[in-house]
């Protein structure tokens, strides 16, 4: 990447005492490496990722005018081969996207300005699409805190910060307040897309202002990721913490050698961190620390780093990860979690980078999210290796279960239906069935469960449903005949009285009743009860022998007709009988209708007047009494 230092000295103060004194520093960036795109230090917010499709607006081009999705306008980069390019063009309005700096320092601003500039390129194209950027300072990288310092519309027209002509690149600069002091900054680059054309930036320069080495600098501590690297070859990263490293006229220079005192050979790398070359014997490492200003130095601590014949340990995990990088292992929320046991090595020791730590050859896993671990496993000579893997819960089966109707009488049945929201497949514990519907006859109230198996991830979920049955009712009378009158007591369970009809052709609703007979004979005597699950009638015939101060009426005496009637009751009836009132009564044992008529052959009733339903009738003379039923319509 086309990135440049400078170092100016501002002040400098050579006294016993070690001060340190401060320099600026100008850092140039041009883009021009192609992959990666991003320069080292700088960073994406958000960083966008996934699949086809899913893009990061910022990111690298040469410029060129491409076939009118990509490159639009076509641009001549500013300076180098590449620029930086937030994509606008062919993208929805308010796709936004931050381009951020590494880390500036400005410990030594002091009353000093520190500016930011860049090239833009601004053009006269979709007037109505204010694309633009924005560019922010902050102590880290989110806008939240960040204090904005300047801005500019794509589209030259607009006057932010001022109007430009023709279709070119255009020089801005904008200063940090002196409030930023600290070692650690950053400039964000906002780029928003208004459905217009893209943004293009180069050449951009901006100031630090790090401390000055001074006295004898700080080397810090030598350490090595891997001190035994095993199967005769390997690399180990060597990292240098807590040195001087960053104040201006410090260098760092790496050495190795094949034996403790040396002789050394230099590496021209200064940095603090640096990867051994793939080494197939043992070394020796140390790190030299120089201040130009001073001109004192210190040398680190020696690391070896050994090679050993032994393989490298192979690490299998159980289950066995899978998905598309075979990385993943999975548990089914609901569950304790997932048991990942390790092999290959003698001793275990698995972490994350958000502080997770066990031992042992086997850990329960259970994140709320999908997570990473890595686990390192160590064999009896000492040789290691890793292995790192993510673990993401799944969810249970999404699933209702219902009843075509939840409340049956017992002897019939209800069907059972699951509803899923997914490819699930179902089995019924009752009977061990499967499939989505379940008809059932249970003989009591009844809990039914059913248990869902997802096909793609194998996480089951078990649901219920109780279907209530109404136990069925019993009814049932007993009656006791005195002369021609008859007590009738009920012997119910669940069920409750609807009429009694005693065959002579009256009837009640009352319970427990007690009927008069007129004439000797059998008679069907009918209890009408009603049930939760419907109407049930119980039928019994009671003999009746005597008719004590009653004369006896037969059939072939009197006749009434017609029945069922909708206007008047006709009776035939022998003369001699002596028939003189007629009384009609409801269900309810209440008198409707009472008439005088004379002992004819032929009387008739106009009942028209009733409403329609089940009525007795009376008939009384001077020694008789005739009871009978009719139907009114």
């Amino acid at each position: 990447m086309k990135q440049t230092y400078k170092s100016l000295l501002l002040m400098m103060s050579f006294i016993l005492t070690g001060t340190l004194t401060y320099s600026q520093v100008s850092i140039t960036q041009g883009f021009d490496v192609q992959n990666p795109f991003l320069p080292a230090g700088w960073q994406l917010s958000p960083n966008i990722t996934g699949g086809p499709g899913t893009i990061n607006y910022w990111g690298g081009t040469t410029g060129a005018y491409g076939n009118g999705t990509t490159n639009n306008p076509g641009v001549t980069p500013h300076g180098g081969t590449r620029v930086a390019r937030f994509r606008a063009f062919n993208q929805a309005a308010g796709v936004n996207q931050s381009l951020i700096t590494a880390p500036i320092d400005y410990t030594g601003l002091g009353n000093n300005i520190a500016h930011f500039s860049f090239w833009m390129y601004r053009d006269t194209g979709a007037v109505a699409n204010m694309d633009s950027l924005a560019v922010f300072v902050n102590t880290d990288t989110t806008l939240g805190t960040a204090i904005r310092i300047g801005s500019v519309i794509r589209n030259n027209s607009f006057a932010q910060p001022d109007t430009a002509t023709g279709n070119t690149w255009n020089q801005y600069t904008f200063y940090v307040p002196n409030t930023f002091v600290g070692d650690t900054n950053y400039i964000i680059l906002r780029g928003y897309g208004a459905a217009g054309r893209n943004i293009y930036i180069d050449d951009v320069e901006y100031d630090a202002y790090p401390a000055l080495c001074a006295g004898q600098p700080s080397i810090g501590t030598l350490s090595a990721s891997s001190t035994l690297l095993c199967g005769g070859a390997g690399v180990s990263q060597l990292t240098l913490t807590g040195s001087d490293y960053g104040l201006s006229g410090v260098t760092v220079q790496w050495q190795m050698s094949a034996s403790a005192t040396g002789p050394w050979t230099d590496s021209l790398l200064n940095a603090t961190q640096m990867s051994t070359d793939t080494i197939s014997m043992p070394m020796y490492y140390r790190a030299f620390i120089n201040c130009s200003f001073s001109g004192l130095s210190d040398t680190s601590n020696v690391v070896f780093v050994n090679v050993s014949s032994n393989p490298i340990p192979t690490i299998t995990l159980t289950p066995t990860p899978t998905g598309a990088q075979g990385n993943q292992i999975s548990y089914c929320v609901g569950t304790p979690g997932v048991y990942v046991t390790a092999t290959g090595a003698s001793t275990y020791t698995w972490t994350n980078v958000a502080g997770f730590s066990a031992t042992g050859d086997s850990v329960l896993f259970n994140p709320t999210a999908q997570t990473t671990y890595t686990v390192t496993g160590v064999d009896i000579s000492g040789c290691s290796a890793s292995k790192t893997f993510a673990v993401l819960p799944r969810n249970p089966p999404n699933f209702i279960v219902t009843a075509s109707n939840d409340t049956i009488c017992a002897g019939n049945s209800t069907t059972l239906t699951t509803q899923g929201f997914g490819n699930y497949t179902y089995t019924w514990l009752a009977d061990g069935s499967t499939g989505n519907t379940n008809t059932v006859s249970p003989t009591a109230t009844t809990d039914f469960y059913v248990t869902a198996t997802s096909v793609t991830t194998g996480c089951t979920r078990t649901d219920t449903i109780t279907v209530f049955v109404t136990a069925a009712a019993s009814a049932d009378f007993t009656y006791i005949v005195n002369d021609s009158v008859v007590s009738f007591t009920e012997a119910l369970s669940n069920a409750t009285v609807q009429a009694w009809f005693f065959g002579d052709g009256n009837s009640i609703t009352a319970s427990n009743p007690i009927h008069t007979y007129t004439s000797s004979g059998s008679y069907i005597v009918n209890l009408v009860v009603s049930t939760p699950c419907g109407i049930d009638t119980i039928s019994k015939t009671i003999t009746i022998s005597s008719n004590s101060g009653f004369s006896v009426i037969d059939a072939q005496q009197i006749h009434v007709y017609p029945n069922p009637t909708s206007t008047r009751l006709y009776m035939d009836a022998i003369p001699t009988i002596g028939i003189t009132n007629v009384m009609i009564y409801n269900l309810h044992g209440e008198l409707v209708m009472s008439e005088q008529v004379n002992s004819t052959a032929r009387m008739s009733i106009d009942v028209s007047i009733l409403s329609k339903g089940f009525y007795s009738f009376k008939m009384k003379g001077a020694n008789l009494d005739y009871r009978a039923y009719f139907v009114k319509e």
